[in-house]
């Protein structure tokens, strides 16, 4: 509780030194003034952790009205340290004015120090649970934007009857379940469910449920306090009470062990939970959107999903449509992420030719809006000014392969794990050895200008 800072507003000398003294015991630095005019002067310069008020100074005596307007004007200049009010004319009217004002607890006079400590130790304890709280969600929402590269477009009849789904149930609070392939953007649909919804203007908190060992899933989803185990060096905020009042996103949950099913289960039945390592019970009031790529009925079946769990998640099962069953939508799409890579590696946007656009409608697209998005952003890296179907690198433009291949050219064949440099090594490399050789057919067929393939051949030391 070192440096925590306490200021003092009240106006009786005698009540400010014993306050002072005491609080100073326990480590808080305590600074006084006797009037409010004072106290927003001092607060231009004086961080403050916790203010203690008094209701009376020396316009009047007992109505409490200059410390109830006090707290009213601290918190409309966006003061948001817990404050403490105190008064020798307690009576409940004006203990409910102070609240309604903006004070978080109350004391009458006189006190014993015994209920000053703990009431500052409560509220100081609140303030950093809620500083704790908006840095998790600031962490989350970054997370989001970053991770969010999907776009949303909706001109395939596919969309257009989702759009319809999503008008019906958004402004609901019924829970959600999105299937879907994987990379189709059923995150990019929760989001657009969300943002409908009447938790708009709260957090839509995601959880890749995937990514969490058994040993994480409680310190994730609920939180834990400080030393609840060994690494526990702080505590943490949970999803749950991230997303309380807004909506909480778990994908992948199909991957959740059955050991954790229940404990999900709990608090999606009482929306209740505690923290790891604690005994007090929190609620939160969220909205729950769920997303699998999984048969969630043929894993019951299989023992592998509880039922109950899953009639909880199914409130409405929406399936997100393949990017091959919305072919109006794959250009448009296409469109999008070529100004945001272009955006991204400070290049100039291109424009898709003829035959990347036929290629690009036609591709099967097995790996959906993911896939797309990768094609693209590696032919806005590679292309000269116009993307032509070899800049895009899809598995229906690469040669057909010779009849008995070797590791180096099955190799040459995946540009998983590679970077977009290698990409181009092994593309040249492999067009030279198809045309055998020959520089202006393999020009040619990449789509290059004689000197444009010499300048790659010369840059990658070819």
């Amino acid at each position: 509780m070192s440096n925590r800072r306490i200021i003092i507003l009240e106006d009786d000398l005698g009540v400010v030194t014993a306050l002072k003294l005491f609080l100073s015991t326990l480590n808080y630095d305590v600074l006084a003034v006797t009037q409010a005019d004072q106290l927003f002067e001092l607060l231009k310069t004086a961080p403050c952790d916790l203010l203690i008020s008094d209701l009376n100074f020396s316009a009047d005596t007992t109505s409490g009205a200059e410390g109830i307007a006090t707290i009213e004007r601290l918190r409309s200049e966006g003061f948001d340290a817990p404050i403490l009010v105190m008064t020798g004319w307690a009576t409940i009217d004006i203990a409910i004015a102070a609240m309604r004002a903006g004070a978080d607890d109350f004391v009458q006079k006189p006190f014993d120090n015994a209920q000053i400590e703990l009431s500052v130790s409560r509220l100081l304890q609140q303030a950093d649970d809620r500083q704790r709280v908006r840095q998790a969600k600031a962490v989350v929402t970054a997370e989001r934007n970053e991770q969010s590269d999907q776009c949303w477009v909706a001109n395939s009849p596919a969309m257009q009857q989702l759009e319809k789904t999503i008008a019906k149930i958004a402004q609901t609070d019924i829970s959600v379940l999105i299937l879907g392939e994987n990379g189709t953007g059923k995150s990019a649909l929760a989001e657009r469910i969300h943002q409908q919804s009447l938790r708009a203007d709260r957090e839509l908190v995601s959880v890749n449920l995937g990514a969490l060992s058994e040993s994480l899933f409680e310190s994730e989803m609920f939180g834990h306090t400080k030393g609840a185990f060994t690494d526990a060096k702080q505590s943490r905020i949970g999803r749950f009470e991230m997303a309380d009042q807004g909506t909480l996103f778990l994908d992948e949950v199909g991957t959740l062990p059955a050991s954790k099913q229940s404990a999900l289960l709990r608090v999606l039945e009482s929306q209740q939970f505690e923290a790891v390592g604690s005994n007090v019970t929190k609620r939160s009031d969220c909205r729950v959107i769920a997303a699998t790529n999984a048969s969630l009925d043929s894993m019951v079946v299989q023992g592998q999903f509880r039922q109950d769990l899953l009639f909880r998640l199914q409130g409405v099962v929406i399936e997100m449509p393949s990017l091959r069953d919305r072919v109006d939508d794959i250009v448009p799409i296409a469109e999008q992420n070529i100004a945001e890579a272009a955006q991204k590696y400070g290049l100039p946007a291109p424009s898709l030719s003829e035959a990347a656009i036929r290629q690009l409608v036609e591709y099967e697209w097995p790996g959906n809006i993911r896939e797309l998005k990768q094609a693209i952003e590696r032919a806005v890296v590679l292309c000269d000014g116009v993307i032509e179907p070899f800049d895009l690198g899809l598995s229906s433009v690469l040669l057909p392969a010779k009849a008995s291949t070797t590791p180096s050219e099955q190799r040459q064949a995946s540009a998983i794990g590679k970077t977009l440099e290698q990409i181009e090594i092994d593309a040249i490399e492999q067009y030279m050895q198809h045309y055998e050789g020959n520089a202006l057919k393999v020009a040619k067929a990449l789509g290059l200008s004689r000197s444009a393939f010499y300048r790659r051949l010369e840059k990658h030391d070819l």
